[in-house]
Protein backbone atom coordinates (compact mmCIF):
# COMPACT_ATOMS: atom_id res chain seq x y z
CA UNK A 1 0.00 0.00 0.00
CA UNK A 2 1.42 3.01 -0.98
CA UNK A 3 1.07 6.85 0.56
CA UNK A 4 -0.22 9.37 -1.84
CA UNK A 5 2.04 11.91 -2.17
CA UNK A 6 -0.13 15.36 -0.65
CA UNK A 7 0.41 18.52 -2.90
CA UNK A 8 1.59 21.31 -0.26
CA UNK A 9 -0.85 23.84 -0.07
CA UNK A 10 0.11 27.64 -1.38
CA UNK A 11 -0.01 29.90 1.33
CA UNK A 12 -1.32 33.30 0.92
CA UNK A 13 1.16 35.40 -0.73
CA UNK A 14 2.13 39.00 1.00
CA UNK A 15 -0.36 40.81 -1.25
CA UNK A 16 -3.42 38.89 -0.64
CA UNK A 17 -2.86 38.61 3.72
CA UNK A 18 -2.27 42.28 3.35
CA UNK A 19 -5.38 42.74 1.22
CA UNK A 20 -7.74 40.81 3.27
CA UNK A 21 -6.38 42.94 6.47
CA UNK A 22 -7.68 45.73 4.99
CA UNK A 23 -10.35 44.59 4.28
CA UNK A 24 -11.07 43.03 7.42
CA UNK A 25 -9.97 46.40 8.91
CA UNK A 26 -12.21 48.34 7.06
CA UNK A 27 -15.35 46.03 7.93
CA UNK A 28 -14.57 46.98 11.26
CA UNK A 29 -14.36 50.69 10.82
CA UNK A 30 -17.72 50.96 9.37
CA UNK A 31 -19.44 48.59 11.90
CA UNK A 32 -17.93 51.01 14.18
CA UNK A 33 -18.99 54.22 12.64
CA UNK A 34 -22.51 53.03 11.80
CA UNK A 35 -23.23 52.26 15.19
CA UNK A 36 -21.74 55.91 16.45
CA UNK A 37 -23.31 57.53 13.75
CA UNK A 38 -27.11 55.96 14.84
CA UNK A 39 -26.16 56.65 18.69
CA UNK A 40 -25.07 60.59 17.81
CA UNK A 41 -28.06 60.87 15.25
CA UNK A 42 -30.88 59.07 17.95
CA UNK A 43 -29.42 61.49 20.40
CA UNK A 44 -29.68 64.46 17.99
CA UNK A 45 -33.42 63.72 17.31
CA UNK A 46 -34.54 63.35 21.12
CA UNK A 47 -32.62 66.53 21.64
CA UNK A 48 -34.35 68.14 18.99
CA UNK A 49 -38.10 66.72 19.96
CA UNK A 50 -37.53 68.01 23.56
CA UNK A 51 -36.50 71.29 22.18
CA UNK A 52 -39.73 70.84 19.79
CA UNK A 53 -41.98 70.24 23.00
CA UNK A 54 -40.51 72.65 24.99
CA UNK A 55 -41.64 75.16 22.26
CA UNK A 56 -44.74 73.97 21.95
CA UNK A 57 -45.71 73.72 25.80
CA UNK A 58 -44.85 77.89 25.69
CA UNK A 59 -47.28 78.56 22.82
CA UNK A 60 -50.61 80.28 23.34
CA UNK A 61 -54.05 78.07 23.66
CA UNK A 62 -55.08 79.89 20.63
CA UNK A 63 -51.93 78.44 18.87
CA UNK A 64 -52.20 75.30 20.58
CA UNK A 65 -55.61 74.68 19.62
CA UNK A 66 -54.34 75.81 15.69
CA UNK A 67 -51.56 73.80 15.44
CA UNK A 68 -49.09 71.83 17.55
CA UNK A 69 -47.17 70.49 15.04
CA UNK A 70 -48.51 66.67 15.94
CA UNK A 71 -48.49 66.79 19.43
CA UNK A 72 -51.36 67.02 21.80
CA UNK A 73 -52.10 68.99 24.50
CA UNK A 74 -55.01 68.82 27.33
CA UNK A 75 -55.83 71.61 30.30
CA UNK A 76 -56.79 70.60 33.77
CA UNK A 77 -58.68 73.95 35.26
CA UNK A 78 -57.55 74.18 39.01
CA UNK A 79 -60.28 76.07 40.74
CA UNK A 80 -63.30 74.11 38.84
CA UNK A 81 -61.45 70.97 38.70
CA UNK A 82 -62.44 70.02 35.05
CA UNK A 83 -60.40 69.01 32.28
CA UNK A 84 -60.47 68.52 28.72
CA UNK A 85 -58.20 67.90 25.57
CA UNK A 86 -57.25 70.74 23.06
CA UNK A 87 -56.69 68.54 19.98
CA UNK A 88 -58.44 66.51 18.52
CA UNK A 89 -58.69 62.65 20.22
CA UNK A 90 -55.91 60.28 20.08
CA UNK A 91 -54.01 57.60 22.44
CA UNK A 92 -51.70 60.79 23.62
CA UNK A 93 -55.27 62.85 24.57
CA UNK A 94 -56.83 59.63 25.94
CA UNK A 95 -53.84 59.35 28.56
CA UNK A 96 -53.10 62.80 29.39
CA UNK A 97 -57.68 62.65 30.80
CA UNK A 98 -56.28 59.57 32.35
CA UNK A 99 -53.73 61.56 34.25
CA UNK A 100 -55.98 64.56 34.95
CA UNK A 101 -58.95 62.45 35.76
CA UNK A 102 -56.60 61.31 38.53
CA UNK A 103 -54.94 64.85 39.13
CA UNK A 104 -58.90 66.30 39.68
CA UNK A 105 -59.75 64.19 42.47
CA UNK A 106 -56.59 66.13 44.54
CA UNK A 107 -56.19 69.71 45.58
CA UNK A 108 -55.08 72.22 43.64
CA UNK A 109 -51.51 72.71 45.62
CA UNK A 110 -51.82 68.74 45.58
CA UNK A 111 -52.42 68.30 42.11
CA UNK A 112 -49.73 71.24 41.40
CA UNK A 113 -47.18 69.26 43.92
CA UNK A 114 -47.58 65.89 41.80
CA UNK A 115 -46.64 67.62 38.24
CA UNK A 116 -43.80 69.23 40.07
CA UNK A 117 -42.49 66.37 41.36
CA UNK A 118 -42.85 64.21 37.95
CA UNK A 119 -40.32 67.45 36.13
CA UNK A 120 -39.79 71.07 36.66
CA UNK A 121 -42.11 73.02 34.22
CA UNK A 122 -41.80 73.26 30.65
CA UNK A 123 -39.22 70.29 31.20
CA UNK A 124 -40.06 67.12 29.06
CA UNK A 125 -40.44 63.91 31.01
CA UNK A 126 -41.61 60.52 30.09
CA UNK A 127 -45.25 59.78 31.48
CA UNK A 128 -46.16 55.79 31.67
CA UNK A 129 -49.51 55.16 32.52
CA UNK A 130 -49.83 50.77 32.42
CA UNK A 131 -51.33 49.52 29.72
CA UNK A 132 -50.70 52.44 28.00
CA UNK A 133 -47.62 53.60 25.30
CA UNK A 134 -45.52 56.02 27.21
CA UNK A 135 -45.29 59.84 26.18
CA UNK A 136 -43.34 62.30 26.42
CA UNK A 137 -44.84 64.91 28.08
CA UNK A 138 -44.10 68.80 29.34
CA UNK A 139 -45.96 71.23 31.14
CA UNK A 140 -46.47 74.77 32.75
CA UNK A 141 -49.39 76.48 34.92
CA UNK A 142 -51.10 79.61 33.38
CA UNK A 143 -53.80 82.28 34.01
CA UNK A 144 -56.26 81.40 31.81
CA UNK A 145 -58.94 84.32 30.48
CA UNK A 146 -61.02 84.66 27.70
CA UNK A 147 -58.57 87.45 25.80
CA UNK A 148 -55.94 84.48 26.55
CA UNK A 149 -57.71 81.04 25.70
CA UNK A 150 -60.52 82.24 22.80
CA UNK A 151 -62.87 80.41 25.20
CA UNK A 152 -61.74 76.56 24.68
CA UNK A 153 -60.99 76.63 28.65
CA UNK A 154 -62.48 77.79 31.73
CA UNK A 155 -61.33 80.60 33.34
CA UNK A 156 -58.57 81.01 36.38
CA UNK A 157 -55.39 78.95 37.03
CA UNK A 158 -54.76 75.60 34.71
CA UNK A 159 -52.29 72.92 34.16
CA UNK A 160 -51.96 72.59 30.65
CA UNK A 161 -49.77 69.73 29.03
CA UNK A 162 -48.67 69.03 25.36
CA UNK A 163 -47.18 65.06 24.77
CA UNK A 164 -46.58 63.05 21.49
CA UNK A 165 -45.96 59.61 21.97
CA UNK A 166 -42.40 59.11 23.20
CA UNK A 167 -39.43 57.63 20.61
CA UNK A 168 -41.35 58.72 17.74
CA UNK A 169 -40.69 62.87 16.59
CA UNK A 170 -44.21 64.03 15.92
CA UNK A 171 -45.48 65.04 12.38
CA UNK A 172 -46.38 68.63 11.27
CA UNK A 173 -50.09 68.97 10.39
CA UNK A 174 -52.57 71.91 10.84
CA UNK A 175 -54.90 70.59 12.92
CA UNK A 176 -58.10 72.33 14.24
CA UNK A 177 -59.65 71.76 17.87
CA UNK A 178 -63.08 69.92 17.56
CA UNK A 179 -64.04 70.62 21.30
CA UNK A 180 -64.59 73.52 23.18
CA UNK A 181 -64.35 73.62 27.01
CA UNK A 182 -67.20 72.67 28.81
CA UNK A 183 -67.85 72.49 32.94
CA UNK A 184 -69.64 69.14 33.82
CA UNK A 185 -70.92 69.48 38.07
CA UNK A 186 -71.74 65.81 37.89
CA UNK A 187 -70.35 64.59 34.96
CA UNK A 188 -71.61 61.01 33.47
CA UNK A 189 -69.46 58.24 33.15
CA UNK A 190 -66.93 58.22 29.95
CA UNK A 191 -66.96 61.97 29.71
CA UNK A 192 -63.81 63.72 30.07
CA UNK A 193 -64.66 66.17 32.66
CA UNK A 194 -65.00 65.52 36.62
CA UNK A 195 -64.89 68.29 39.47
CA UNK A 196 -62.25 68.39 42.35
CA UNK A 197 -63.34 66.70 45.08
Amino acid sequence: MTAQATAPRRSLSLRSRLLAGLIALTACFLIVMGVVSSVVLGKLEQDQFNADLRLAVRQPITQVVKETDGFAAAYLSLPSGTYGVLTPDSTATTEMSDLFASLAKRSPRLAVTDMAARAPRGQPFTLRIPGQPPLRVAWRLMLASPATTGGYMPDGESIIIVAAPAGRAPWRRHRESRSRWRTAPAPAAGTRHGPCR
